[in-house]
């Protein structure tokens, strides 16, 4: 729809609805210019008072761990060949390619779409795909 806009009339009514096209602004000019105000203030300038009151939530944050997924999926089987790990370096990746080895006669080809992190491309990663038993 904003593309036939465009090609109608442009840029500004791709960008902007028709005047008294959909609901009525919710929000006044009054209530929009209060907004902007508040936002271009300090957070110490706004001290609370008897008629703005502030909520106060605190809270913190507690990382509990992570966990790493590897995992390719064969797309002529549907079978997932899943790596769980609580790191994710080139030893973890590593074990993924032996898991792939193992499955897969040499000689097959094993296609991968990887994303640009380290431990693709890592020292040890070349090393092990150069190494014969990755062959």
């Amino acid at each position: 729809m904003c593309l036939k806009k465009f090609k109608e009339g442009g840029v500004e009514k791709a960008l902007f609805d028709a005047p008294g096209r959909g609901r009525n602004a919710e929000i006044t000019d009054d209530e929009k210019a209060w907004i902007i105000n508040i936002a271009c203030q300090k957070p110490v300038d706004l001290a609370p008072d008897d008629k703005h009151k502030t909520i106060s939530r605190d809270y913190e944050y507690k990382r509990l761990g992570t966990t790493s997924l590897l995992a390719g999926i064969d797309l002529q089987t549907g079978e997932v060949i899943p790596l769980v790990k609580e790191s994710h370096n080139s030893k973890d990746y590593i074990e993924f390619l032996k898991l792939l080895d193992m499955k897969y006669p040499k000689g097959d080809k094993v296609r991968l779409v990887l994303d640009n992190l380290k431990v693709h491309s890592s020292e040890e990663t070349r090393k092990y795909l150069a190494s014969p038993r990755s062959k």
